[in-house]
C-alpha cells in the first residue's frame, strides 16, 4: 500500500515542530506580556498616554502574532503540497510502493529528492551512452556511404564526385592530373574455377596491394566489379606511369591464396591511364580515354600498362 502523508501532530512531524516554534516565539511572549500587565501595572497609576501606548504595543504584538500565524500556515500548506507531489512523482518514477521510516516532511522530501537525483543521474548516463552509440552509428553509416564493404576502398559514387572536383581544379588552375583504370585479367575464369568466395578474397588482396603502391594524396576506389579507379593529382605522366607499373608488377608477382583453393593463384591486371590535357571539357573525357587505353592493354596481351 502506498504510504499516505497526513500532517498530524505526531512527535516527529514538521507541523508539530513548527507550531512549537510559533508558540515559543509568539504566543508565549504574548501571554507573558499579559501576565506582566495584570500583575504589575495595577499597582501603578497610569495616565491616558501610558494606556494608549500599552494598547498600541499590545495591538502590535497581536498583529505580529497573527502575521506569524498566517505565514506559518502558508508555509505548512506549501510544504505539504510539495511533499505530496514529490511522493507522487517518486512513486510514478519508481513504479513501486514506498515505505519510509518515521520522520518529518523535510527528511522525507530529502529522501525523495536524493533518490530522484540518483535516478536523474542514471537517466543522464543512459542518454549520454545512447548519444555516444548514436554518434558511432552515424560515423559507421557515413563510412558505409562512401566505402565499398568488400574491399574497404572508396565506392564508385564517392570516386566520381572526387574526380569531378579534381578535374575542375586541374582545369581552372592548370594543374596536372592522371587517372588509372585497373582491371583484373580473366576474373570471370577465376570465379568459375575457384568460386565466388575465392574471387572476393582476390579482390580484397588486390585492394591491399594497390593501396600500398600509390601516394598518400592519391585516391583509390572500387569502380565496379573487378575494376578499380585511381586518381592521381599533381603528378607528371612519367611518374603516373611509374606508379602504374609498380602496381602491375606487385600484383603479377604476388601469390594469391584462398581458403577454398589449394596452392597459390596467379593474378594479373591490365591498366589504362589518361592525363589531363587542355582540350578536355569534362571529367568523363578522362575516364573515356583511360577506358580506351585499358581496352587496348586487354586486346594486346593483358598484364600491361598503356597510357593515352
Amino acid at each position: 500500500m502506498i504510504m499516505k502523508f497526513k500532517f498530524s501532530l505526531q512527535p516527529r512531524s514538521l507541523k508539530y515542530k513548527l507550531w512549537i516554534v510559533y508558540s515559543l516565539l509568539s504566543v508565549i511572549p504574548f501571554l507573558f506580556f499579559l501576565y506582566i500587565i495584570k500583575k504589575i501595572f495595577p499597582q501603578v497609576s497610569l495616565d491616558s498616554s501610558m494606556l494608549i501606548s500599552l494598547a498600541l504595543g499590545l495591538g502590535a504584538i497581536l498583529m505580529m502574532s497573527l502575521a506569524s500565524f498566517w505565514l506559518l500556515r502558508r508555509s505548512v500548506v506549501s510544504i505539504e503540497k510539495i511533499n505530496r507531489k514529490a511522493h507522487d512523482f517518486f512513486s510514478d518514477t519508481k513504479n513501486e510502493d514506498i515505505k519510509l521510516a518515521a520522520g518529518d516532511e523535510v527528511e522525507t522530501m530529502s529522501h525523495y529528492f536524493s533518490e530522484m537525483m540518483i535516478e536523474l543521474q542514471a537517466k543522464m548516463k543512459q542518454a549520454n551512452d545512447y548519444a555516444r552509440d548514436l554518434s558511432e552509428m552515424n560515423k559507421k553509416l557515413a563510412r558505409l556511404a562512401i566505402k565499398d564493404s568488400l574491399t574497404n576502398l572508396f565506392n564508385r559514387a564517392y570516386i566520381v564526385n572526387r574526380l569531378e572536383a579534381e578535374f575542375q581544379r586541374a582545369k581552372e588552375f592548370k594543374h596536372s592530373l592522371s587517372v588509372l583504370l585497373i582491371d583484373i585479367d580473366d576474373f570471370k575464369k577465376c570465379n568459375d574455377n575457384y568460386g565466388h568466395l575465392t574471387g572476393d578474397q582476390i579482390l580484397q588482396q588486390t585492394a591491399i596491394l594497390m593501396n600500398s603502391h600509390h601516394r598518400l594524396i592519391d585516391i583509390l576506389a572500387r569502380y565496379g566489379g573487378e575494376e578499380f579507379l585511381l586518381i592521381m593529382p599533381e603528378i607528371s605522366i612519367a611518374a603516373a606511369k611509374k606508379i602504374a607499373e609498380k602496381i602491375r608488377r606487385s600484383i603479377a608477382d604476388y601469390h594469391f591464396t584462398s581458403n577454398s583453393a589449394t596452392g597459390s593463384i596467379r593474378v594479373t591486371v591490365s591498366i589504362g591511364g589518361s592525363h589531363y590535357v587542355s582540350g578536355m571539357s569534362k571529367y568523363e573525357d578522362m575516364i573515356q580515354v583511360a577506358d580506351q587505353a585499358l581496352y587496348e592493354a586487354k586486346r594486346k596481351s593483358k598484364n600491361k600498362v598503356i597510357f593515352k
